[in-house]
């Protein structure tokens, strides 16, 4: 049923191209002038949900980065997705710190590109694992313009990264046998960010899921720090027992439109949920719908299986736009251990998602290993034509590809209502440079990159 429903969108989209591009075109005029009324209103709006956002709005501009470029219409890639070259880049480290983790999902928050890690183990400049040093089981680095160089920031005293999303003894948690699973940062609104997370009771290193939260996130420039570091609060123990409801947000965030959307998988089931909340709410749990396969309902799902499902067998991936295929994009890896780095593509979060298209087939490092956890990066490439992503490699090796398409359009994407809705509800970006934002700064700062 899902893929007759793919099909016929495609059909869809095909036709009509001369008035709607033109509406596209005022379109673009209207999200990118300066003054637009458009933006006026969405400054205005989200001004009044506690975000702070006069205090860092205008002193990082590292990059911007949205689904929708300006100036005039460029062909676009035609789906179904195809893949023309991979790149295999190499590992990913960290240029101010030695340590091994995995995971590494991008988001953005004023205009710093936040990587949220998993077990994050601490090593020596030979990345022995002989000797324990330390262990957190999440942190976070800001992305630079080399896809292979990460910078840790806000480092400890002895120079390994801080828990980022933080073990509280207010819940009776010790970091000895408590985890924090963490997915991407979504920006709220300048200077606030919200961040999903899965608390795991894990005692003799064995898995006991509690129940998925949130936390926010803000910028802070320690007068110790050459870099803005970012600090993450949560809000509660958890919101949604895991027991008993999918754990939203374990699979990632995306904003779109006036809504934030969070993945989750569930207890004892392949499947992946989906949840939203007006952006305005993040906060606010009683202000989540959550998918049912045919609508959005404010009753949490106590009952559900594949009808209200969007994906299967997911090991872990994340959500993005993509400005060259004008949709949706999920690059994940699945749950049958065999390396695969995939996608599907989606008009709208909630899907009808696609069958899946391979976009890599990674080579494990270890006998018995396997590569795992795909992160797409588009913020290296904002025309979308190229990706980086990474992935995991056991053991706790983080390696980077960069996937290409020159599969174009000849007169470019042709436009349904629908579509034009969706552009509209979308983030959009600005002329800002990434190469030379992240070089102004990051490399700026005596980064030796």
């Amino acid at each position: 049923m899902k893929h007759a429903k793919q099909s016929g969108m495609v059909e869809t989209i095909k036709g009509k191209a001369g008035s709607l591009r033109k509406a596209l075109m005022r379109l673009d005029r209207k999200l990118f002038s300066p003054t637009s009324e458009g933006q006026n209103n969405v400054s205005q709006d989200l001004s009044t949900s506690n975000c702070n956002a006069e205090k860092y709005s205008s002193k990082w501009k590292l990059f911007n980065a949205g689904p929708i470029s300006s100036g005039s219409i460029s062909p676009r890639g035609q789906l179904p997705l195809e893949v023309s070259a991979v790149d295999v880049l190499g590992n990913v480290h960290s240029n101010t710190t030695f340590v091994l983790r995995d995971l590494g999902f991008s988001g953005e928050l004023d205009h710093l590109v936040i990587l949220s890690y998993g077990d994050t183990l601490w090593t020596n400049a030979s990345y022995d694992t002989s000797v324990f040093r330390g262990l957190t089981s999440d942190s976070m680095a800001l992305a630079t313009s080399n896809p292979l160089v990460v910078v840790d920031v806000g480092l400890n005293s002895r120079g390994y990264p801080n828990q980022f999303c933080p073990i509280m003894k207010e819940y009776g948690e010790d970091p000895d046998i408590d985890a924090m699973g963490i997915t991407n940062v979504v920006e709220v609104c300048p200077g606030l960010g919200i961040l999903y997370f899965l608390k795991n009771h894990r005692p003799n290193n064995v898995n006991n899921l509690i129940g998925a939260g949130v936390a926010n996130v803000t910028i802070t420039q320690p007068s110790n720090s050459t870099y803005p570091v970012p600090k993450a609060t949560r809000l509660s123990e958890y919101w949604w027992d895991a027991k008993k409801v999918p754990w939203y947000g374990d699979v990632g965030a995306i904003k779109a439109g006036d809504y934030i959307y969070s993945y989750g998988h569930a207890e004892s089931n392949p499947w992946v949920y989906v949840a939203r909340v007006p952006t305005e709410h993040a906060f606010e749990l009683s202000e989540y719908e959550y998918w049912n396969g045919e609508n959005w309902q404010k009753e949490l799902l106590t009952d559900f299986g594949e009808k209200e499902s969007v994906f299967w067998q997911v090991n872990q991936g994340q959500v993005i736009w993509s400005n060259y295929y004008g949709c949706f994009v999920f690059v994940y890896a699945d749950s049958f251990v065999d390396s695969k780095i995939q996608a599907k593509v989606a008009y709208l979060p909630e899907g009808p998602w696609s069958d899946p298209v391979e976009l890599f087939q990674a080579t494990p490092i270890t006998p018995g290993g396997a590569a795992y956890a795909a992160a797409p990066q588009p913020y290296f490439d904002k025309s979308g034509k190229t990706l980086v992503v990474t992935f995991t490699n056991l053991p706790n090796v983080i390696q980077a590809i960069r996937v290409a398409s020159d599969t174009v359009g000849s007169s470019g994407h042709e436009l349904t209502n629908e579509y034009i809705r969706l552009l509209n509800d979308v983030e959009v970006s600005t002329e800002h440079s990434i190469a030379d934002s992240w070089r102004s700064c990051l490399w700026g700062n005596n980064v030796g990159l």
